[in-house]
């Protein structure tokens, strides 16, 4: 038999009953900070809660304007996430994609 692909560690997952799989709901952090990490590097905390408040969930949003980026940075180096004009090879990559995707609908 092929070898199976592991999704989830089995210690998470219990057989109930035939077919049927019990996936353990993730745990919430009440209090928590947000990080950023350069492959196995430190992590680095760029955000954090701040109790008593009730919505405890960071959002990014980055538009398409050429002034829209966001910044990490550590000692390691530097992470951007930035808008900027499409180039000719992402359009033609967008197109292939979208060209595949109409083949198989």
């Amino acid at each position: 038999m092929a070898e199976q692909l592991e999704l989830f560690r089995q210690e998470e997952l219990q057989q109930q009953e035939a077919g049927s799989i019990d996936v353990p709901e993730p745990k919430v952090f009440e209090d928590c900070e947000w990080c950023f990490q350069f492959n196995d590097g430190e992590p680095t905390v760029f955000a954090f809660t701040n109790p008593p408040q009730s919505n405890n969930e960071l959002t990014f949003t980055i538009t398409n304007s050429e002034d829209s980026e966001m910044t990490f940075a550590n000692k390691d180096g530097e992470f951007k996430i930035f808008a900027r004009e499409i180039t000719e090879e992402t359009k033609l990559k967008r197109q292939e994609i979208y060209a595949s995707q109409n083949k198989e609908t």
